[in-house]
């Protein structure tokens, strides 16, 4: 099948149509498994450089927009694609400070905005894994508990925004903790605080670890991704079922559709 004249591969029967807002790693890795995941490529932008009627008439036939750019762009990204009422799917990390704004972006325009830190289906079951966990060794005070993650040397944001997501869930299941300390040498209150590492180094795709430790034995659980595969399909997955939708949402609210569904 040959490609158009904007190098895009074209699907014989897309279910969806689809802007890439950056197209990084993760934008390729997403455009080369789209076809497969009945979806078409309608666009690859970058909004920096694009005027607006260039960025009204690219995403005019688009059903949604995927975000994976830096953290210091897509703040903006999601006001003008809000803006001309576009669904977007976010997979940048490393600007969670903004989410409050961007739930009220989702709200004000009436649109669906969904984001995740990780799009992996692995790491979302991963961490319903954890907080399960986590429940169960809550009253037991000899279990202490920490948790390291490992990224690729070119990963901006640390700790990452799974990192994060991990830390804010073992906070919520263990009562004797009252705080996560990311990267840091010393704990100023062991029993209450759970240490959180982070490495970067050569092209580690991503891996998560939490460890339940005590003296006589240690619990390990972790995920470890082979490849960028697992992020993009997982991307493409939600884009699919954000089509339609109205408000913020993150993959908690898939997998939660999901279990009513099979009630």
């Amino acid at each position: 099948m040959e490609k158009n004249n904007l190098g895009l591969q074209p699907c014989e029967q897309p279910l969806l149509k689809v802007a890439l807002v950056g197209y990084g790693k993760m934008g390729k890795e997403i455009e080369s498994i789209a076809c497969k995941n009945n979806v078409e490529i309608k666009a690859k932008l970058d909004l920096r450089t694009m005027s607006p009627l260039e960025i009204e008439k690219a995403v005019s036939f688009v059903d949604i927009c995927i975000d994976f750019t830096r953290p210091e762009s897509v703040l903006n990204n999601i006001k003008i694609l809000s803006h001309l009422k576009k669904n977007v799917v976010i997979g940048t990390t490393g600007f969670e400070k903004h989410l409050p704004e961007v739930k009220n972006l989702a709200q004000k325009n009436e649109i669906g905005i969904l984001y995740s830190p990780n799009f992996s289906i692995g790491v979302l079951l991963f961490i319903e894994i954890i907080k399960k966990a986590a429940t169960l060794f809550s009253p037991f005070s000899e279990y202490d508990v920490s948790g390291f993650e490992a990224h690729h040397k070119d990963k901006i944001d640390m700790p990452s925004g799974t990192a994060k997501h991990i830390g804010d869930t073992l906070l919520n299941a263990i009562n004797r903790k009252t705080k996560v300390v990311y990267q840091k040498d010393t704990l100023q209150d062991p029993k209450a605080e759970i240490s959180f590492s982070s490495l970067r180094s050569g092209a580690i795709p991503g891996t998560h670890t939490v460890l339940f430790d005590s003296f006589a034995d240690t619990i390990t659980l972790t995920h470890s991704a082979r490849n960028r595969s697992g992020f993009a399909s997982g991307a493409l997955f939600a884009a699919h079922w954000l089509k339609g939708k109205k408000g913020f949402f993150t993959l908690d609210d898939i997998l939660g559709s999901f279990n009513k569904s099979k009630k």
